[in-house]
């Protein structure tokens, strides 16, 4: 019997592009939001694959914020928006 065992590679960075760079330059999977990639798609040099049945998948958002740091006046009103639209709707 033989395995084939796929390469999974993780790579942490700060910059969703320079991951969608290396995508468009390999055949890594990008799996992440469309709009990131979205430039790549519609110049034809990257194509989203459909996945079927749809993945019904839940992200987790958090806000963090540095301690000791004064938050910025706006933050009140940051967490009154994602609260009101992003709320799990089970």
């Amino acid at each position: 019997m033989t395995w084939i065992v796929p390469i999974v590679a993780w790579r942490i960075c700060e910059d969703v592009n320079s991951l969608v760079d290396a995508v468009a330059r390999t055949d890594a999977i990008y799996l992440g939001l469309a709009a990131a990639a979205r430039e790549g798609i519609d110049a034809g040099v990257l194509v989203e694959l459909p996945v079927r049945p749809r993945l019904a998948l839940t992200a987790r958002y958090a806000c963090v914020t540095l301690a000791g740091r004064t938050e910025a006046p706006v933050m009140a009103m940051f967490r009154d928006f994602v609260a009101e639209r992003m709320r799990d709707r089970g």
